[in-house]
């Protein structure tokens, strides 16, 4: 005899790899001076993704599945700033309040750019900033081979736009080696 449950359901339960991304301002002169450290995700520097920036280095994160013999789905990723005189993760944009000004994310190519202020892409998406603005959360389902260029924003407290702007490159290799 066959029996049917119409009121069961699948449920899926997403396991992210959680990683901390230290970020330190050096210098407040916009467009300000960052050093970032990560004991989870592999950091290095590489030439300017865009031509014509020659002698200029972005820092590439790199997210990769594969851990240790198991794939995981994706990474939450937060990202902790070190404090440096009374800057934060800007939050406080007053035509659009929230945590997503506090990062801008766009799919690239090889030869891509940093997104515009308020750009978002599902992935690589705020989830929350702490209220003392030192850290953001952020989630990456890495389900795709991509090239994205996002912006971490901060602003000291009271300031309506971000006053600096650290801007990396993210690759997602989807559980490639």
């Amino acid at each position: 005899m066959d029996m049917i449950n119409d009121q069961c359901e699948l449920s899926v339960e997403t396991k992210r790899r959680p990683a901390t991304v230290t970020v330190t301002i050096v210098d407040d002169t916009p467009p300000g001076t960052f050093e970032v450290s990560s004991k989870d995700l592999p950091i290095k520097k590489i030439k300017h993704m865009k031509e014509g920036k020659d002698g200029k280095e972005d820092h590439m994160l790199t997210f990769s599945n594969y851990q240790g013999g198991t794939y995981e789905d994706g990474f939450q990723v937060t990202f902790e700033l070190k404090k440096h005189e009374d800057y934060g993760f800007f939050v406080d944009d007053p035509d659009n309040p929230g945590k997503n000004n506090a990062i801008c994310v766009k799919k690239v190519d090889a030869s891509g750019h940093c997104p515009d202020y308020g750009a978002t892409w599902r992935g690589f998406s705020p989830k929350e900033v702490a209220p003392d603005r030192m850290t953001l959360v952020v989630e990456n389902p890495n389900d795709s081979l991509q090239y994205f260029g996002f912006a971490l924003n901060f602003a000291r407290e009271g300031e309506t736009r971000p006053s600096l702007c650290f801007d990396p490159i993210g690759n997602n290799q989807n559980s490639q080696i």
